[in-house]
Parts: structure tokens; sequence; C-alpha cells
């Protein structure tokens, strides 16, 4: 009776030890596959602010770009209707006064959106007269292949469920997914597609309100196009969103 009880015993001891084997077994391979998930997560997100960060910086030297090449075009041949000049006046022409254009400077100036897809609303980047340039036709004669605004392609804008891209179609109907390298000098790439990222500028309202005495408001002294993203990171709730400002002073402006 007493080996019987015994071995009745083992058996339950051997049912309790498997159990609790199995559960230490069961968490440690929880917390491996968390840790696996963070390190995955980490990873992505560092990749999508490296290239979010090249997307931002390639359009930020294209701005520097076009100013410079018009403000030599005006030095060296008195060029003001050159490209470059064309496409200075088109960018400056899409900039907003604030505290005077139909502007919210609170939402203007303070980049927080509670979510990517309320930019693109009524009161979104349309309004605040959004664009980006195609870093890759920079070589182009037309102002149109080089600036795309959303005035005049609304649909190309767009937020993006992945990472902030420009997608580029050429001729020979190949599409190119938002690599951020440059293709060779005349190519005919075309922006197919804008998401994630976009372009908007202000004037310097303090030298524009000023008037002249005979009547004619003068250029303004600087411009500062704000380059902004915004996407979601992996299992992330909120919208992750890095910007930048380039201060570019006014060729055309004379105090």
């Amino acid at each position: 009776m007493i080996n019987k009880l015994k071995c009745k015993l083992k058996r339950g001891d051997t049912l309790i030890e498997v159990t609790i084997a199995i559960g230490i077994f069961s968490m440690i391979a929880i917390m491996a596959v968390l840790v696996v998930n963070t390190s995955i997560s980490g990873t992505q997100a560092a990749l999508e602010n490296t290239v979010t960060r090249e997307e931002i910086n390639t359009q930020a030297e294209a701005l520097r770009f076009i100013q410079a090449a018009y403000v030599a075009d005006k030095n060296e041949n008195n060029e003001e209707s050159s490209k470059y000049g064309k496409l200075w006046q088109e960018m400056v022409s899409l900039a907003r006064e604030l505290g005077k254009d139909e502007v919210d400077d609170a939402n203007f100036l303070n980049y927080r959106p509670a979510t990517c897809s309320d930019l693109y609303g009524e009161n979104g980047i349309k309004r605040q007269g959004a664009f980006i340039l195609n870093v890759r036709a920079l070589d182009s004669d037309d102002v149109d292949d080089i600036l795309v605004s959303i005035e005049k392609k609304p649909d190309i804008f767009q937020a993006t469920t992945s990472y902030p891209r420009i997608i580029y179609k050429y001729g020979d109907g190949t599409v190119d997914y938002g690599e951020v390298l440059y293709s060779p000098a005349g190519s005919d790439a075309a922006i197919d597609g804008v998401e994630g990222i976009y372009i908007v500028a202000a004037r310097d309202k303090n030298s524009t309100n000023i008037i002249s005495d005979d009547g004619v408001k003068p250029a303004s002294a600087f411009i500062d196009f704000y380059i902004r993203t915004c996407w979601y990171t992996m299992n992330a709730q909120r919208p992750s969103t890095i910007s930048t400002v380039v201060r570019l002073y006014n060729p055309d402006y004379q105090n």
C-alpha cells in the first residue's frame, strides 16, 4: 500500500515538474520573441530614418542649387528669365506670407500632425502650397518637369504606408520606387508619386510689408523652405516626423 502511494506521488511530482518546465520554456520563448521583435523594429526604424533624411537632404541641396544657379545667371549673363530664374520665381510665388495669407500660423510653424492623413485634408498641404523638386530632371528645360506642385498635380501627393519617398517613372515605363540615387544627366525621369514628403515655403513678412515711394512692394528679403515628412514606423501608433527648414536669401531683394 505504501509503495503504491509513493508511486502515485512520484507520478504527480513528474507532472508538476513537466508543467513548470513547459511554463518556464514558454516564458523564455516569449521573451526571446519580444527581444527579436524589438531589435527588428529598431533596425527598421533606423533604416527608415536614414532613408528619410537622405530624401530631405536631397531636396535641400536642390533648393540651394536652384538659388545659386539663378544668382550665377544674374551676375554673369544678366539672365533673370533663365530656367533657374523661372524656377526661383515659381518657388517664391508658392510661398505664403505668414499672418496675411489664409494660413494658420500655429499649424504651419508647429509641425505636429496627429495623423499623417490629416495633412492631406481640406486644410492641409494643398492650402499651404506644397511642392516637391524632381532632382533627376534638373537638366530639363521645362520648369514643370522640375517643380511639381500640388496645385497642378494634386493626385500624386499621398500619405505613405511605408516610409517617405518619391516614386519616379521613366519614358520606357520602368518605375523607381524611391531609391535615393541620382539618375544620369539627360534622363527622362518624371515624378509619379510623392508619399509622405513635401515642401512648403513662407516669405519674410517684415520686408514684404514695406511699401516703397512708388507704391511697389519689394521682394521678400528671404524665403524659408520647410521640408517635411510623415510616416508610421513598425508597430507605431503615432506618426514619425522629421523636418527641417532651409532659409534662402532672395537675389531680387533690394534694401
